[in-house]
């Protein structure tokens, strides 16, 4: 089974990691796929990061997770089903107007690919 997880948000955020540590363990036999904006990260043993690196400019940095969205359209097609790790971008009062538009980028390629959420 292939899983794209989105909205892993970034490896500092432990919760978010540890979420995806967690389903690898309860799926050891599955291939998993991170696909989230922005995350800036670092190499998670057996797990292709389809994410670009952002960092900077919002608007550049959504500009440049929606061409990863369409370039790495092969590897989505493959995943059976998407998992969103965290709704926190829905009522994060404390950061940002910009919260549910990367709240919405993040479930783009389940909506795009018309994949199982």
């Amino acid at each position: 089974m292939n899983i794209l997880v989105t909205n892993l948000y970034n490896v500092f955020n432990l919760g978010s990691y540890h979420d995806l540590l967690l389903a690898k363990k309860l799926f050891p036999y599955s291939k998993f796929y991170v696909l989230s904006f922005p995350i800036f990260y670092k190499k998670i043993k057996d797990v292709k990061l389809l994410s670009p690196s952002i960092k900077g400019n919002f608007f550049i940095g959504a500009i440049k997770y929606l061409m990863s969205i369409i370039l790495k359209r092969k590897d989505i097609i493959k995943c059976d089903f998407v998992v969103d790790l965290a709704g926190d971008y829905l009522n994060d009062v404390n950061y940002s107007i910009f919260h549910p538009l990367l709240y919405f980028l993040n479930l783009l390629p389940a909506i795009l690919y018309k994949k199982k959420l």
